[in-house]
Parts: structure tokens; C-alpha cells; sequence
């Protein structure tokens, strides 16, 4: 049972850890197209007033901001850690054979 506990234990560990980087890259995503799209508003930007996106500051800083962060998450790659019950850890061959 407490081999079970240690498991789960370093499992939850685990997964709080790639939630943290997760978010992270998602932020980073998200405050990188924020700026662009605030740059874009500023150097090109829409002079009639009639563009949806770009004809106002905060419009065009959320839209950056959604799109650098889809951008950001479509890169990420997810590495799938499979555990089968009562088998344990897989165990590691210290390399005492040799192949002919």
C-alpha cells in the first residue's frame, strides 16, 4: 500500500509540474500576440474606424493575444506515460547481456 501512495504521490507531482510549464507557454503565448496585436493596431492599424478588429487598441490586443496563444499550443507536443496496475515500474536492464 504505501509503494501505491509513493506512486501516486510522485504521479500527482508529475502532472502539477506540466501544468505549471503548460501554463506558462500559454501565457507567454498569449502576452506575445497581445503585443503584436497591439503593434499591429499601432503601425497599421485602421484609419476609417470601421475594421472590427484593429479599429481599437484593446480589440486588437485580445485577438493577438487569442491567436498567439492557439499558435503557442499548436507546437506543443504530450508525452503519454502509461502505468499498468500491479505491474509496477518498468524495469531497467543494466545492460548485463550482450546481443550476437
Amino acid at each position: 500500500m504505501n509503494g501505491l501512495y509513493c506512486l501516486t504521490e510522485t504521479i500527482d507531482k508529475l502532472d502539477i509540474n506540466m501544468m505549471v510549464k503548460n501554463g506558462i507557454i500559454w501565457g507567454l503565448g498569449i502576452a506575445m500576440g497581445a503585443v503584436g496585436g497591439y503593434f499591429y493596431w499601432y503601425y497599421v492599424g485602421c484609419a476609417s474606424g470601421s475594421c472590427p478588429i484593429t479599429s481599437s487598441p484593446v480589440n486588437s490586443s485580445l485577438y493577438g493575444g487569442l491567436m498567439g496563444g492557439l499558435l503557442v499550443n499548436s507546437f506543443k507536443t504530450s508525452k503519454k506515460q502509461t502505468i499498468h496496475p500491479g505491474k509496477g515500474a518498468p524495469k531497467v536492464d543494466g545492460g548485463s547481456h550482450v546481443d550476437k
